[in-house]
Protein backbone atom coordinates (compact mmCIF):
# COMPACT_ATOMS: atom_id res chain seq x y z
CA UNK A 1 0.00 0.00 0.00
CA UNK A 2 1.06 3.21 -1.20
CA UNK A 3 0.44 5.92 1.28
CA UNK A 4 1.48 10.01 2.50
CA UNK A 5 2.04 10.78 5.95
CA UNK A 6 3.06 13.72 7.40
CA UNK A 7 3.96 14.83 3.48
CA UNK A 8 6.16 12.14 2.98
CA UNK A 9 5.45 9.22 0.70
CA UNK A 10 5.47 5.73 2.21
CA UNK A 11 4.77 2.26 1.12
CA UNK A 12 3.37 -0.38 3.27
CA UNK A 13 4.60 -3.78 2.78
CA UNK A 14 5.82 -7.42 4.04
CA UNK A 15 9.12 -7.21 5.37
CA UNK A 16 11.35 -10.36 4.93
CA UNK A 17 13.50 -9.39 7.74
CA UNK A 18 11.26 -9.24 10.51
CA UNK A 19 8.73 -11.64 9.09
CA UNK A 20 5.70 -8.81 9.45
CA UNK A 21 4.36 -5.82 7.76
CA UNK A 22 6.00 -2.39 8.21
CA UNK A 23 6.69 0.86 6.97
CA UNK A 24 8.94 2.03 4.38
CA UNK A 25 9.91 6.39 3.54
CA UNK A 26 10.50 5.95 -0.55
CA UNK A 27 13.07 8.96 -0.06
CA UNK A 28 14.58 6.67 2.28
CA UNK A 29 14.72 3.26 -0.19
CA UNK A 30 17.82 3.20 -2.11
CA UNK A 31 17.31 0.16 -4.77
CA UNK A 32 14.46 -1.24 -6.05
CA UNK A 33 14.26 -4.93 -8.04
CA UNK A 34 12.12 -6.21 -10.01
CA UNK A 35 11.94 -9.94 -8.74
CA UNK A 36 10.19 -12.74 -10.46
CA UNK A 37 8.96 -14.12 -7.24
CA UNK A 38 5.22 -13.82 -6.45
CA UNK A 39 3.71 -13.64 -3.44
CA UNK A 40 0.15 -13.60 -2.23
CA UNK A 41 -1.72 -12.06 0.17
CA UNK A 42 -1.83 -13.22 3.61
CA UNK A 43 -6.11 -14.21 4.37
CA UNK A 44 -5.28 -12.36 8.02
CA UNK A 45 -4.13 -9.32 6.60
CA UNK A 46 -6.01 -6.48 6.77
CA UNK A 47 -5.41 -2.46 5.67
CA UNK A 48 -7.24 -1.22 8.93
CA UNK A 49 -4.55 -3.36 11.22
CA UNK A 50 -1.98 -1.17 9.73
CA UNK A 51 -3.52 2.46 8.49
CA UNK A 52 -6.05 4.99 10.06
CA UNK A 53 -7.54 8.03 9.37
CA UNK A 54 -4.53 9.77 10.66
CA UNK A 55 -1.85 7.60 8.57
CA UNK A 56 0.06 5.07 10.75
CA UNK A 57 -1.15 2.84 13.39
CA UNK A 58 2.03 1.33 15.07
CA UNK A 59 3.71 4.46 16.02
CA UNK A 60 3.33 4.11 19.47
CA UNK A 61 0.89 5.08 22.41
CA UNK A 62 -1.38 8.01 21.88
CA UNK A 63 -0.52 11.23 23.07
CA UNK A 64 -2.60 14.01 24.72
CA UNK A 65 -0.62 17.22 23.28
CA UNK A 66 -1.73 20.99 24.10
CA UNK A 67 0.12 23.33 22.29
CA UNK A 68 0.25 27.16 21.73
CA UNK A 69 0.87 29.21 18.29
CA UNK A 70 1.50 32.64 17.79
CA UNK A 71 2.82 35.08 15.17
CA UNK A 72 2.76 33.54 11.39
CA UNK A 73 2.60 30.05 13.30
CA UNK A 74 -0.69 31.12 14.69
CA UNK A 75 -2.32 31.55 11.40
CA UNK A 76 -1.69 28.69 9.33
CA UNK A 77 -1.00 25.91 12.41
CA UNK A 78 -4.62 25.60 12.31
CA UNK A 79 -5.08 24.61 8.84
CA UNK A 80 -3.43 21.31 9.56
CA UNK A 81 -4.55 18.15 11.02
CA UNK A 82 -1.50 16.74 13.24
CA UNK A 83 -3.50 13.73 15.13
CA UNK A 84 -6.56 12.35 16.60
CA UNK A 85 -9.77 13.94 18.25
CA UNK A 86 -8.01 17.91 17.31
CA UNK A 87 -9.31 20.88 18.63
CA UNK A 88 -8.54 24.04 17.32
CA UNK A 89 -8.95 27.90 19.62
CA UNK A 90 -8.72 30.79 18.33
CA UNK A 91 -7.56 33.55 20.91
CA UNK A 92 -8.37 36.90 21.81
CA UNK A 93 -4.70 37.50 21.86
CA UNK A 94 -4.14 36.44 18.21
CA UNK A 95 -2.63 32.80 19.27
CA UNK A 96 -4.22 29.81 18.36
CA UNK A 97 -4.44 26.96 21.03
CA UNK A 98 -4.75 23.38 19.44
CA UNK A 99 -5.37 20.16 21.77
CA UNK A 100 -4.54 17.07 20.10
CA UNK A 101 -3.53 13.21 20.37
CA UNK A 102 -0.52 12.43 18.57
CA UNK A 103 1.87 9.65 18.01
CA UNK A 104 6.08 8.78 18.51
CA UNK A 105 6.86 10.30 21.52
CA UNK A 106 10.71 11.19 19.32
CA UNK A 107 9.58 13.28 16.96
CA UNK A 108 7.31 15.57 19.11
CA UNK A 109 10.48 17.90 19.86
CA UNK A 110 11.56 18.34 16.21
CA UNK A 111 7.69 19.33 15.58
CA UNK A 112 7.70 22.31 18.42
CA UNK A 113 11.32 23.44 17.45
CA UNK A 114 10.04 23.16 14.03
CA UNK A 115 8.32 26.23 14.49
CA UNK A 116 11.11 28.17 15.22
CA UNK A 117 10.07 29.89 18.41
CA UNK A 118 6.24 30.06 17.72
CA UNK A 119 5.16 27.02 19.11
CA UNK A 120 5.28 26.26 22.90
CA UNK A 121 4.01 23.39 24.74
CA UNK A 122 1.48 24.04 27.71
CA UNK A 123 1.33 19.97 27.84
CA UNK A 124 2.38 17.21 28.69
CA UNK A 125 4.90 18.64 31.25
CA UNK A 126 7.64 16.02 30.09
CA UNK A 127 7.11 17.25 26.52
CA UNK A 128 7.88 20.76 27.85
CA UNK A 129 11.16 20.10 29.13
CA UNK A 130 11.92 18.08 26.76
CA UNK A 131 11.55 20.84 23.91
CA UNK A 132 13.67 23.25 27.15
CA UNK A 133 16.49 20.71 27.19
CA UNK A 134 16.67 20.31 23.08
CA UNK A 135 16.51 24.72 23.15
CA UNK A 136 19.40 24.87 25.23
CA UNK A 137 21.66 22.52 23.15
CA UNK A 138 20.98 24.18 20.07
CA UNK A 139 21.85 27.63 21.75
CA UNK A 140 25.42 25.56 22.85
CA UNK A 141 26.01 24.28 19.54
CA UNK A 142 25.64 28.05 18.06
CA UNK A 143 27.97 29.65 20.78
CA UNK A 144 30.38 27.01 20.34
CA UNK A 145 30.20 27.69 16.20
CA UNK A 146 30.40 31.59 16.52
CA UNK A 147 33.63 31.52 18.75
Amino acid sequence: KLFMYNGAWFVLAWCELVCDFRYFKLCRIKEITALEKTFVINSYYKEQDYLDDFGMKKQGEWIEVKLRFIGKASSYAKDYVYGKDQVVVECPDSSTIIKVKMQHRESLVKFVLGFAGECFVLKPSWLQKEVEEAAKKLLKKKQKAVS
